[in-house]
């Protein structure tokens, strides 16, 4: 009889997990939260707006003290950096990457051509 009961009760035990296992609905597969994504992508796109920010003020102020020629000589790359900055403003989570890449070619852009006119100039 003492052989018995333990076989018993493992038997009870298994059957009991199987119907539990087949009752029990599947276990979700993780997935990202969307709300943290998208609240790391809004810090993220804050932090690098400020500091594009900073830089089109420090641009729209250089091209304010500028003389008219130089004005003139920079227009095409200052329009090209203002178009590019308000499509960076507008982006969204899967537009960024591309968005911010143009932007930074434009602004890239802007400097080397303002240092070019700049040594022209002396």
């Amino acid at each position: 009889m003492k052989h018995v009961a333990p076989t018993l009760v493992i038997a009870l035990a298994t059957a009991a997990i199987v119907a539990l296992a087949a009752t029990a609905s599947p276990t979700p597969v993780p997935r990202p939260l969307q709300l943290a994504e998208t609240d790391d992508f809004a810090s993220q796109k804050a932090q690098y707006e400020a500091a594009a920010r900073r830089d089109m003020d420090l641009w729209q102020q250089r091209m304010e003290q500028a003389s008219a020629a130089t004005q003139k000589a920079l227009e095409s790359a200052w329009t090209q950096t203002k178009v590019q900055w308000a499509s960076l403003q507008q982006a969204t989570a899967d537009e960024w990457d591309r968005s911010r890449a143009a932007f930074e070619r434009a602004s890239a852009h802007m400097k080397e051509e303002w240092s070019k006119y700049q040594q022209g100039q002396q």
